[in-house]
């Protein structure tokens, strides 16, 4: 990879923190003015460090490889699966250090916390964006079969991706997500 594709693929990886970030900013913004300050501050600090590990090494090379190729890939397709499995080491190192992934979590996405699923619903969010070939409402339908989410789970995950879009104005995602007990770790 030449210097100048170097330099494309951290852009369009720091364009992609950076919509993370509003997402981030948007719903924070949601839980301020509703009373959840501490969630709030959680998540916020969560935005700081999103994604970092990514402009570092052992992910940066790795990473700055496959981004061109897997924004042209259709999310979970056969292609796009071994473009992530392609990314060996760095895949893993990413999950174990980035707590908005299922995969980082033993048990998966029911053992994630309420900032961690505000997290990764922001970033799911921004991925979809990312993508030429992206179809949101089937990304997501993917992401419920291969981390096995449970109805209500799902809907609440859907409803803050509805509301980043604009398509609600308000959501009981906190009041939902503290029923399934996700508080922990907080």
């Amino acid at each position: 990879m030449d210097y100048q594709e170097q330099v494309d693929a951290k852009y369009s990886t720091m364009l992609h923190i950076h919509k993370v970030y509003e997402n981030i900013l948007k719903i924070s913004e949601y839980l301020i003015k509703n009373d959840y300050h501490d969630i709030a501050d959680k998540l916020l600090d969560r935005a700081l460090i999103h994604d970092l590990s990514k402009l570092q090494e052992p992910e940066f090379t790795a990473f700055m490889k496959s981004t061109k190729e897997l924004k042209n890939l259709v999310y979970g397709s056969e292609e796009y699966n071994k473009s992530l499995t392609n990314l060996g080491d760095a895949l893993s190192h990413h999950y174990s250090n980035n707590r908005h992934h299922p995969e980082h979590h033993h048990g998966g996405i029911m053992n994630m916390n309420i900032i961690d699923i505000l997290e990764m619903s922001c970033d799911w969010h921004a991925s979809s964006k990312r993508m030429n070939n992206s179809n949101l409402g089937a990304s997501l339908d993917i992401q419920k079969n291969r981390f096995s989410i449970p109805d209500i789970l799902f809907y609440s995950i859907v409803d803050i991706i509805f509301y980043l879009e604009n398509k609600i104005d308000h959501i009981d995602i906190v009041e939902r997500l503290q029923s399934l007990n996700l508080n922990r770790q907080v």
